[in-house]
Formats: structure tokens, sequence, C-alpha cells
């Protein structure tokens, strides 16, 4: 995690940081506080090419050949109520989703998909492996208003980070390889508003049961970094090459949470969430902003849009 990173989300962990659905509505009067355990994914990157075979063209390793698993991870928040209205703080954090997709080689030149194309020698039955890991955490403070017995909106400051890698090592045995690193951050920071509807206000539901929905939409700067380098058996072939850019990115988070009350004032639940943020800088894009890295390349950030999404289980207390 960068030192920069530490301090965007600093400024908002101070006072809350970031989850991915906020706390359900609390009755008046009442403090209320949850922590869960998550279990999320990243959605796979584009099909686009990053490596094809010299000559015809046909894609090596694709984009999509790099399909992401799941990671655990926490989320956990207090909201307060002050005159009627709220305030909420929240915490969240999800360890890094990863995937890997290893080629053989078959004797036939390759071609890095940058712009320029690098040309790269992969003897045959040598390996070159390509592994990306995306990691996201953050922060929020909200403040909350009942709209009605059923309805709370809210709004308030946020903030994301968003931290991904890409790495292809080639092994060409003896102790010989070459590992080409790409990566990107995004520090996001902004305002989001939302709201959360309490469906036992809505609709009959068995005695113990709750049920609600959730959807915020934010709008946020992000601060966007990504480098290259080449490593020629662990030693930089040139300096690391860096590209800083800015973007407007909106963020939509959407959920869905069950419970039941298994005493007056506690309630475990389960839910589904989903986060979707625009113009985002995303490891495997970084490629294509790459020139030709046999000497000193240069870079151009390239950005995307993401999603991350998977379920939670929890508990929830009421003082």
């Amino acid at each position: 995690m960068s030192l920069s990173l530490r301090k965007t989300t600093g400024a908002v962990v101070g006072a809350g940081l970031l989850a991915l659905m906020p706390v359900q509505g609390a009755q008046a009067n009442e403090i209320t506080a949850d922590i869960s355990g998550i279990y999320m994914t990243r959605d796979n990157p584009d099909s686009g090419p990053l490596v094809v075979f010299a000559g015809g063209g046909m894609p090596a390793i694709r984009s999509s050949d790099l399909e992401f698993d799941w990671a655990a991870g926490f989320d956990a928040g207090i909201h307060i109520p002050v005159n009627g209205f709220g305030a909420e703080v929240r915490v969240f954090w999800l360890d890094e989703v990863s995937a890997s997709h290893t080629l053989i080689g078959t004797g036939v030149g390759l071609l890095f998909q940058t712009n320029p194309n690098t040309g790269y020698g992969l003897p045959l039955g040598n390996t070159l492996t390509a592994r990306t890991s995306s990691e996201i955490y953050g922060g929020e403070i909200n403040g909350t208003f009942p709209l009605n017995a059923s309805t709370t909106v809210y709004a308030g400051i946020r903030a994301i980070n968003l931290e991904e890698d890409l790495n292809f090592f080639g092994n060409f045995g003896g102790g010989a390889s070459e590992t080409n690193i790409w990566t990107s951050d995004n520090e996001l920071l902004g305002a989001q508003v939302g709201a959360r509807v309490d469906l036992g206000q809505q609709v009959p539901l068995p005695a113990g049961v709750t049920a609600s929905v959730d959807i915020a939409i934010g709008l946020f700067h992000n601060e966007q970094r990504a480098t290259m380098v080449t490593l020629d058996s662990g030693v930089p072939r040139y300096a690391t090459v860096v590209d800083n850019d800015s973007a407007t990115s909106i963020g939509v988070d959407a959920g869905v949470e069950v419970g039941y009350m298994v005493a007056p004032n506690v309630e475990l639940f389960a839910g589904y969430n989903i986060l979707h943020i625009t113009n985002t800088a995303l490891a495997t894009d970084q490629v294509s902003g790459t020139t030709a890295f046999g000497g000193q390349p240069m870079l151009s950030l390239r950005d995307d849009v993401v999603t991350y999404h998977g379920g939670r289980v929890g508990a929830r207390v009421r003082f």
C-alpha cells in the first residue's frame, strides 16, 4: 500500500471506512453496530489479447484467460442516532483476488501487444506465466435521515482505494528469467447519496425475519497511477516508467440483505452486493498503453470499468 493511498484513506478512515453496503436503518434512539465476513470477486478482464504468436497473430494469452478467484474480507460499521437524524461510519477491506495463466513455449516467437509490439522469444518447453491481482478497500461517513417508516436516505463522503498488478514471468531455465510488471493504483475520493428500504415495512414477512435493499451512487475524483518495469533475472533493465493521471469516476453500489432476529436486539443476516466503478486504471489495460520495452519504454495510462460482487454473512446488535 503506497503512502499516498494511506493518506487518502486515512482522511476518511479517521471518521470511518468504506463499506459495500451501509448499515440497515436503526430504530429511533438505538445505536446499531454490525460486523460481517465477506467473500467476493472481481469481474474478469476484457477478451483482448495481451500476447500473440508472431506471424499469424493468433492470441497466445488473452486478458480473459485471467479469471479472478474469490477472496475473503470483512465489513463493520456503527450507526448513531442524533436528534432524529443519524451518523454512520464503516470499515471495509477485501484481500486480493488473483488469476494466473501459463503458456508453454512452442518455439514460435511471441509479440506483447504493446504499441508498437514488443518481440519476445520463448524457447520450446519453457514457460511464460501471467499473474494478476486486485485489492480494494476504503471508507465512508454518512449522515442519515428517515424519509418514512420504510425508507432511510443518506449522504456522505466516501473513499475507495483500488490497487492492481500484472506480472509476466518468463522462465528460461538455468536461473535465467525475464519479468515484466505493470501496476495500477486508484485513489477515489468523493460524495455519495443513497437509500435503503426495509422490505418488512412493505410486505408481510414471517415473525423475526428482516429484509432490505440498498443502493448508493457516488461521484469521485480519481487520482490514478500506472507503472511498468522489466527485470532480467531480477535486475532492472531500465528505470521504472510511471504515468499519473486523474479522472472523474462514478460508483454504483447495490445490495440485498435477509436476516433473522435471534434475540430482541441481535440479528443474524446474509446478503449480496455489487460495486461498479467507472474510469479506473486496471493493470491488464496498461499493456496496450506501453511502447516497446526492448529498451526504455514510455507509458500512457489507460482506464476502464470494474465490478466487484459477492456475499456476506454477519451479525447486527442494537443497544
